[in-house]
């Protein structure tokens, strides 16, 4: 039988979890995604479990709060930039002491 080719359309990931529980499932086409979450099984096998390999997708189990989500990289005024640059120098400045 030819082995099927996916579109990158069909190459998708897919996190679910319920509020009852604090786990969260991974299920992910992505072969960068895949290498991650197997190192993270590797190294961290107490919060991460391979699942299933249903190739060439794999599904994961860890704890929802290992799941994180970014928000839009923000700008930031001239002004802003140099505030913050003076507050990172003096946090530096007493973590030095």
């Amino acid at each position: 039988m030819d082995k099927y080719k996916l579109s990158l359309e069909e190459k998708e990931s897919i996190i679910t979890w319920d509020e009852s529980c604090n786990v969260a499932t991974i299920y992910t086409f992505s072969k960068s995604l895949q290498s991650k979450f197997d190192k993270y099984c590797r190294e961290s096998s107490g919060n991460w479990e391979l699942i299933s390999v249903d190739s060439p997708s794999k599904t994961y189990r860890t704890n929802k709060s290992f799941v994180s989500f970014r928000g839009c990289k923000r700008s930031m005024t001239e002004e802003q930039k140099k505030a913050g640059a003076e507050r990172l120098q003096i946090a530096r400045e007493k973590k030095a002491l």
